[in-house]
């Protein structure tokens, strides 16, 4: 009943009344910018809309165009095109990049040894060949064919379906037309013609888009499925982690050890969850725009945060022990926190210390200095800045 244990929450609330005005003052700021940008969003992008859905008989770009000039009009229509399926083309040119890295490493080792030709870089292929030329005469020929693959694609994209997939971009003359397409419904199926705002052409994916609607809803029934093990697997992967850890006898630094172990196993798997989040949406959801996966990363990874770091003391260790009452009896869960809460200041106060360790981690960017150092042994400094950026984004 000591006084000072109301200035705590006085603390709290007064932070989260500042947070709560600063964040207000900030959209209020956001917005002028975002209509802006929106207002002055150029061609074509502010004309165009993703179409998804495209029945089979329409799977064709002038069978496409013929849709949406009969809904408006020529005069209206400026251009359409369906989505190619690309996936063979994809891999012959990663062929290419691939061949083109190995031929820059290559030629920047050579250049190191001041092109002595007694340490031309040599490559095994059923015996040893000369790398450069080797490299060389395989982008010659992949050149080749990405050109045929190219012409392939280009000759049965005129007839329906095909290498033509079900979804496709149209673009309007005007950008008035575009936006009363996006109002519009143009089937009685709400998953046929299904016309919405494209993402950035910057980020696209076009995978997904060429995905087919019937395997892509499979792909992510099993994508749920993954995130709803991973929330049933969370708790027990942090205790294992913590308590192997404790097993670690680190000696003279044991108190210190002992101190933070019961929190390592969470910053851990906290810090590990969104790389495990974003396989699971890349890999399984049609997301169509990479910063739809941030989005969708940031939703998951919030309420992961609530549950298993703010209600990580209430959960315990049982995650359907916790649903079960939560389900049975909604009330009990405030006597719940009430008598579980309390008594995990200490916790909460060494999984804090951990957060700044991470985040002072992360300030440093060892991750691009690691890469940056290693390349620049096969390349010259400029080039192993480039290839060290970007940050990993998830």
């Amino acid at each position: 009943n000591h006084w000072l244990y109301w200035v705590h929450p006085i603390f709290v609330w007064g932070v989260v009344i500042i947070v709560i005005w600063l964040v207000y003052q900030a959209q209020a700021a956001f917005l002028p910018r975002r209509f802006a940008w929106l207002k002055n969003m150029p061609e074509p992008r502010s004309t165009t809309v993703l179409v998804e859905g495209i029945p089979p008989e329409s799977q064709s770009d002038e069978q496409l165009k013929a849709f949406f000039v009969k809904m408006f009009s020529a005069e209206k229509v400026k251009s359409a095109y369906v989505v190619k399926m690309t996936s063979a083309l994809r891999a012959v040119i990663q062929t290419k990049t691939a061949a083109e890295h190995s031929l820059a490493e290559v030629k920047a080792k050579w250049e190191k040894d001041g092109k002595d030709p007694e340490k031309r870089p040599q490559v095994f292929n059923y015996g040893w060949d000369d790398a450069i030329n080797y490299y060389e005469k395989q982008i010659e020929d992949l050149n080749a064919k990405i050109k045929e693959e190219r012409a392939r694609i280009i000759e049965a994209s005129s007839s329906v379906g095909g290498v033509n997939a079900s979804a496709g971009f149209v673009t309007f003359h005007k950008r008035s037309d575009a936006q009363v397409a996006l109002r519009l419904n143009f089937h009685a199926d709400s998953e046929t013609w299904v016309v919405s705002i494209p993402p950035d052409p910057d980020s696209i994916r076009w995978a997904d888009l060429e995905d087919d609607p019937n395997a892509a809803g499979v792909e992510a029934c099993v994508g749920y499925g993954l995130v709803v093990a991973l929330y049933l697997a969370y708790i027990p992967i942090t205790v294992g982690i913590s308590r192997l850890a404790g097993m670690v006898d680190m000696g003279p630094l044991e108190p210190l050890w002992v101190g933070f172990v019961p929190s390592l196993g969470l910053t851990l798997m906290i810090s590990f969850l969104p790389t495990f989040l974003i396989l699971i949406f890349k890999s399984f959801f049609s997301l169509k725009d990479e910063n739809w996966a941030q989005h969708k990363l940031q939703t998951y990874y919030f309420w992961f945060n609530v549950t298993f770091v703010i209600l990580v003391t209430a959960v315990g260790s049982s995650v359907t022990e916790f649903a079960r009452t939560l389900l049975t009896e909604p009330f009990a869960i405030f006597g719940l926190f009430g008598k579980t809460m309390p008594h995990a200041t200490h916790f909460y106060m060494n999984y804090i210390v951990l957060q700044w360790v991470t985040h002072t981690m992360n300030m440093t960017r060892y991750i691009n200095l690691g890469k940056f150092c290693l390349l620049r042994k096969l390349y010259n400094e400029e080039d192993a800045r480039r290839m060290a950026e970007p940050e990993d984004q998830d």
